[in-house]
């Protein structure tokens, strides 16, 4: 199969293509090498990379940290590291005690004490938002309760997914289907509008307690017999207390530790955020079902259609803002909107 398309002469199209994009690889390695100013990244939510001035990027790092007031910096200047080792496994030896866990799922989920290090802070771009905001990351693979992150995002992933499945999106191909049957429903008219909704930095605008609280209800729904495979409430809560206590990271020569929300980028933040906000959606839920619309929900990003007048759907728009001064939401009404890789 290899040989036979290797040895297939591509056409001419393909080929200047394929020469243009070769030639503008080696101009963004060129410019790399040479201005130590800039720096490459690739976007939000999307296949495209995206160059900027690294002062840019660090002072609109420094000005998100600021207006979130997410982060705290640890004064005293010492490494959290071997702190929040040491809750972790201490952690991890009162679930072995509890039967919730075996030592071997013990001892797999105790990261390599060789690679250990502590998470760190960067942005990446948002072009399709005015002045091209940044979401923050913090890159934590090696940190202590990284393995314990997606050890409980496995655990929780699946049912909500379950639960949800319906209202919430996976890619751009299933906007499309649910349009498709949308339409062929014959609900599409002349009167239709898009809705696009922006939750403005979800991950790290979630309250600590509030996001908790709602974990903990998710969790007596949906749990069988009291549990969730081996897990009690109070195994997994405890968990997850630890996941959100150890949110630390280095920036700029700085410790921080996190202190509303979850670090964007690990397992266990998602599905925290996605339990969190799939209780202030019902009521938008409720009113597209009532009406034969479309709701559906990639991360924070929401898509409704309406055959309401803008007053009417402004109501209910109005009433989703004020449902929790967390979820700060930005919304888009038109008759054309782009939504995630698709423009409608």
């Amino acid at each position: 199969i290899f040989h036979k398309y290797q040895s297939k002469n591509v056409s001419k199209k393909l080929k200047t293509r394929a020469q243009r994009e070769y030639k503008i690889v080696q101009y963004v390695q060129r410019l790399v090498r040479q201005r130590s100013d800039i720096v490459i990244r690739r976007t939000d939510k999307s296949k495209v990379f995206y160059i900027g001035k690294a002062a840019d990027f660090e002072r609109k790092a420094e000005e998100y940290m600021l207006k979130t007031e997410a982060y705290e910096e640890i004064k005293n200047g010492r490494c959290p590291l071997a702190d929040n080792l040491h809750a972790v496994q201490t952690l991890f030896d009162y679930l072995v005690t509890k039967k919730a866990l075996t030592k071997k799922q013990s001892n797999r989920l105790i990261p390599k004490l060789n690679s250990l290090e502590v998470g760190h802070y960067h942005g990446i771009p948002k072009p399709h938002k005015p002045k091209t905001p940044l979401r923050p990351i913090v890159a934590s693979i090696h940190a202590p309760a990284t393995l314990a992150s997606k050890f409980l995002n496995d655990i929780l992933a699946p049912i909500y997914l379950k639960v949800t499945r319906k209202y919430t999106f996976v890619n751009d191909i299933d906007v499309i289907r649910q349009l498709e049957k949308y339409v062929a429903d014959g609900y599409f008219t002349s009167r239709t509008k898009f809705i696009t909704i922006d939750d403005e930095n979800l991950y790290t605008m979630i309250p600590r307690d509030g996001a908790l609280t709602a974990l903990a209800r998710f969790y007596v729904k949906y749990c069988y017999q009291g549990k969730i495979g081996t897990f009690t409430i109070d195994h997994i809560m405890k968990m997850a207390g630890l996941i959100l206590d150890t949110n630390c990271f280095a920036y700029n020569n700085k410790y921080y530790k996190q202190m509303s929300g979850g670090a964007t980028g690990a397992a266990f933040t998602q599905v925290l955020a996605n339990i969190y906000l799939m209780e202030w959606e019902q009521d938008l839920i409720e009113h597209q079902i009532e009406h034969h619309e479309v709701y559906g929900r990639y991360i924070d990003d929401i898509f409704m259609t309406t055959n309401k007048t803008m007053d009417e759907i402004n109501i209910e728009l109005e009433k989703a803002k004020h449902k929790d001064i967390n979820i700060k939401i930005d919304p888009t009404i038109s008759k054309s909107v782009h939504y995630l890789d698709v423009t409608i």
